[in-house]
């Protein structure tokens, strides 16, 4: 095997999540290999190290919880209200005062909108058409 096809399953290996043909598979490739030893033997060393971690009980300090609902109020509050209501009402009154405007520029995008289409849907059928005619019947 080759060292890089070896080195994804260095972890499992540490792990003890490889069993069977592919384990000793890699167990001798690990055996042969120096690089792939001391590899696997930090695989080893931080598999060994989180267990240990994870079996001690840590107190969370007093403040932390405080600290998270507060800061998760404060983005629910940002969240309510995005847009100052002084800016909501001048967007409403320009929107109103404007709106002959808006309606002009909505129609005429949709006009071009629908041209662009047709030019499309034209352009497609005549190479369906020409591709046609090139070929012998």
């Amino acid at each position: 095997m080759r060292c890089d096809s070896v080195a994804p399953y260095l972890a499992g290996l540490a792990g003890d999540e490889i069993e069977g043909r592919k384990r000793a598979m890699l167990l001798e490739h690990v055996a042969s290999c120096e690089g792939c030893r001391d590899l696997a033997a930090r695989h080893e060393r931080v598999r060994a190290a989180l267990s240990r971690i994870g079996a001690v009980e840590v107190e969370p300090p007093p403040f932390l919880l405080d600290s998270v609902l507060e800061g998760t109020r404060r983005r629910d509050r940002a969240r309510m209200l995005p847009v100052p209501p002084a800016l909501a009402q001048d967007l409403l009154r320009i929107l109103h005062e404007n709106r002959e405007a808006i309606v002009s520029a909505a129609g005429a995008a949709l006009i071009a909108a629908g041209t662009a289409y047709a030019f499309w849907k034209a352009l497609r059928g005549a190479r369906g058409r020409s591709a046609a005619v090139r070929q012998p019947a």
